[in-house]
């Protein structure tokens, strides 16, 4: 099956393993939940990653219990385990509720945490968990966010085993100053509004580029999993901040629509795309060449 090589548009800065967790998250785990390693190449190829870094990237989702080698009619293959579809189905929570911000009135939820000096990693580890999770530091071992964010915060403590060292509580401002003070000290409004401007310049073409292309539904998939890749820090940089307290609600507004419109008007080419990529489909039944 030839190969095109991907256009300018494509996710050219995408990560292997980023990228086989999307494909396994937006399409695979809804297709049987299983892919040939040769098709998973292939598509993989179309966002310009080389087969030896796909192989590389497999592997050590392999060894970290989020994909096994699983095969069909012979032929081998990867599906995503209990643990991936785990992690999926959390990402897909919070990619998708951040296109909506949170209501002020809903509060915060704030973690208060005290790690002896004698653990200073589980110290950097929770703090960087956290984090990731788009909590904002607003003085030494304490950090805030959206009171949405509070279950999923719990959970990532327990599963890591930091749980013995914060506590949670939901609170509201009731005063001194201006909550857009409190918010700038948290999270750095300025380079999450320029990370918004880059989201909306690399992905405001993506329609007219699919409907322009001579293969649309390839260009389709390219769209889909750039706008994808591109958004998904961002909703966990951002926690859904309300968009009254902080001065990239433009931008931000702006993007989420763009990448609503990305999903709605492209997702069902892409779809077609990957079904016609993966010869378990096309031709119902596996073939030997696909190992």
């Amino acid at each position: 099956m030839k190969r095109e090589p991907a256009t300018t548009n494509s996710a050219s800065q995408v990560q292997p393993r980023s990228a086989i967790i999307s494909l396994f998250g937006g399409w695979l785990v809804f297709m049987d939940n299983w892919i040939a390693i040769a098709d998973l190449v292939a598509l993989m190829e179309t966002l310009n990653l080389e087969g030896p870094a796909v192989r590389a990237a497999v592997g050590r989702l392999k060894k970290r219990g989020l994909l096994e080698a699983t095969t069909k009619e012979g032929i081998a293959g990867y599906s995503a385990t209990t643990e991936l579809q785990a992690v999926l189905d959390k990402g897909e929570s919070r990619i998708f509720s951040t296109e909506v911000p949170a209501d002020l009135s809903d509060g915060w939820v704030l973690a208060i945490f005290s790690v002896p000096e004698s653990k200073r990693e589980q110290r950097r580890q929770l703090r960087n968990q956290l984090t990731s999770l788009g909590f904002g530091p607003i003085a030494s071992g304490v950090l805030m966010a959206p009171s949405r964010v509070e279950a999923d915060a719990k959970d990532l403590m327990v599963r890591n085993g930091l749980d013995q060292y914060v506590h949670f509580f939901r609170s509201d401002h009731v005063g001194f100053g201006p909550i857009t003070e409190l918010v700038e000290t948290a999270w750095d409004s300025e380079q999450l509004g320029l990370e918004y401007m880059r989201f909306n310049e690399r992905n405001h073409k993506a329609t007219e580029l699919t409907v322009a292309s001579a293969t649309p539904n390839r260009q389709a998939f390219i769209s889909c999993m750039q706008a994808l890749e591109d958004w998904r820090p961002l909703s966990y940089r951002d926690p859904g901040l309300p968009d009254e307290i902080h001065a990239f609600a433009a931008e931000r507004r702006m993007a989420r629509k763009l990448f609503a419109r990305v999903g709605d008007q492209l997702k069902m080419q892409a779809d077609d795309f990957v079904k016609d990529s993966m010869r378990q489909y096309t031709n119902g039944r596996l073939t030997a060449d696909q190992t």
